[in-house]
């Protein structure tokens, strides 16, 4: 039995700016998904036959036809956390495992965009795929094809939250349709103001970045109104520092940044609503794994 395992990621910033080659700051995080092969009868389950995939599964099947494939998703797909990509990878991982290939980083981004895009509308930036692959705190310099992990500065004064919405916008379908008629240099300059932020462990200017790119995006029509009527909500709760939507229209997943002594209060908060909590700078986790094998499945 084979077991790779690959986080959950979210968008802090940089949705959008990255499709012209933008920076991003992206969190990946516990729970993680899995895929389990195991030798038998040709099977996959989890993965729809028509997600890039999906697609990569049939066009390799001569390799995985002696193997039972299965994704393990542990949000059951509620969508803004990278499952599509997070598939993909796994599967990759599993091909160059099985060919006894040395993994290449470039070479999966290269075939995921090929995988990817259906050649309507923006392609996938990819940012995702590099982002889960390398795991941790993020930035991702697409032009110079760079990353730059961070541990988080400000943990004795700041808590980052991220919480789902219960709503679900298909990345690929809205990269289809979507028009941008306004120049996304803002954005980018947003994205350098908050990664310089980081460094010099400037906690204000920080948080500004948070909420100037979420204006921006509502400004040009980039954010939902359910999403809109969340962020209202949450800017007046006491201890709220910052907060946006992450990803395709900021609809699947907020980011909000809170003061460290109103984090309890916060997550009391959103139970009382409803809201889904995901994770927070203590549920950081690594990119791509090789599972060890178990005891049980050296026996079996």
């Amino acid at each position: 039995m084979i077991k790779f395992s690959i986080p959950a990621k979210h968008f802090i910033l940089g949705e959008y700016a990255v499709l012209e080659q933008g920076p991003a700051l992206l969190f990946m995080h516990e729970p993680r998904f899995m895929l389990i092969a195991s030798q038998g009868i040709p099977q996959l389950t989890g993965i729809h036959p028509k997600s890039p995939a999906g697609r990569f599964y049939q066009e390799n099947f001569s390799l995985f036809e002696s193997h039972q494939l299965s994704f393990i998703d542990p949000y059951q797909n509620i969508g803004g956390l990278g499952a599509s990509s997070a598939q993909f990878i796994l599967m990759y991982a599993l091909y160059q495992h099985l060919l006894n290939q040395p993994f290449s980083l470039e070479t999966l981004f290269q075939t995921y965009q090929s995988f990817a895009y259906s050649g309507i509308g923006y392609p996938p930036s990819g940012s995702d795929v590099v982002a889960q692959t390398v795991g941790g705190l993020l930035a991702w310099i697409a032009q110079k094809k760079e990353v730059t992990q961070f541990n988080w500065p400000f943990e004795t004064s700041l808590s980052f939250h991220f919480v789902h919405t219960g709503y679900k916008v298909k990345t690929h379908e809205h990269l289809q349709t979507l028009q941008l008629d306004f120049s996304l240099e803002t954005l980018k300059k947003i994205v350098h103001t908050s990664l310089q932020a980081l460094q010099d462990k400037n906690s204000v200017t920080f948080c500004d970045t948070i909420n100037d790119y979420a204006h921006h995006l509502d400004k040009h029509h980039l954010t939902t109104k359910n999403t809109r009527a969340l962020l209202n909500i949450l800017l007046c709760l006491p201890g709220v520092k910052a907060a946006k939507g992450c990803g395709a229209l900021g609809n699947d997943v907020l980011f909000v940044l809170t003061e460290k002594e109103n984090e309890t209060a916060f997550k009391k908060w959103l139970t009382n609503n409803n809201l889904r909590y995901l994770s927070n700078q203590n549920n950081i986790s690594p990119g791509l794994l090789l599972e060890p094998e178990t005891e049980t499945t050296k026996e079996t």
